[in-house]
C-alpha cells in the first residue's frame, strides 16, 4: 500500500508542472501527473520518484518517467502470460 504522505507530497511538488505550452507535446495536464503517480505506485517506486522530483524541481516533467522501470509492475506478471496466449 502506498504511503499517502509520500503521494500527497508528490502531488504538491508536481502541481506546478501542470500547464499548457504553445507546443502541445510539452503541455502537462493533471491527468499526466496522476498517471505518473499511478505508475510510481504500481512499480512501488514512490519514494524514488519523490526523491527525483525534490532533486530536480526545475526539471522537465516528462523526464520523471525515467524513474519508472521497464516491464510489468510487480504482481502483474500474469498479464504478460495472458497476452502471449492470445497471439
Amino acid at each position: 500500500m502506498a504511503n499517502t504522505t509520500v503521494l500527497s507530497e508528490l502531488r504538491q511538488l508536481l502541481r506546478p508542472f501542470v500547464r499548457e505550452h504553445s507546443e502541445k507535446k510539452n503541455s502537462v495536464y493533471e491527468e499526466d501527473v496522476e498517471s505518473l503517480i499511478g505508475f510510481a505506485v504500481d512499480f512501488q517506486v514512490e519514494e524514488e520518484m519523490l526523491a527525483e522530483v525534490k532533486a530536480n524541481p526545475d526539471g522537465a516533467f516528462w523526464d520523471f518517467f525515467r524513474v519508472i522501470p521497464e516491464g510489468v509492475p510487480p504482481g502483474q506478471e500474469d498479464l504478460l502470460e495472458d497476452d502471449s496466449r492470445t497471439k
